[in-house]
């Protein structure tokens, strides 16, 4: 991949303050013999908001949304 942007929401409630480490690991390929790769660079863009995105939105009961998950991780964060 040549500058392919990979994204995730997977890090919602994550706070951005500390080091950041990227891993990179290869499974093996066909007949366990293992592919081999360059890497050059990489580049690390957080976005987020200085307020939490639910505070101004109504967030219902479904606990299969992202923002419902992230909203009860950020609650359970100030209890601690």
């Amino acid at each position: 991949f040549t500058r392919w942007p990979f994204m995730t929401t997977h890090t919602w409630a994550e706070n951005p303050r500390g080091l950041w480490k990227l891993q990179i690991s290869m499974a093996p390929g066909k007949n366990n013999a293992m592919d081999t790769g360059s890497f050059f660079e990489w580049t690390l863009i957080l976005h987020g908001t200085k307020d939490a995105p639910y505070d101004k939105q109504v967030v219902d009961g479904n606990k299969h949304t992202k923002l419902y998950k992230v909203k009860r991780v950020h609650e359970a964060m100030r209890k601690a």
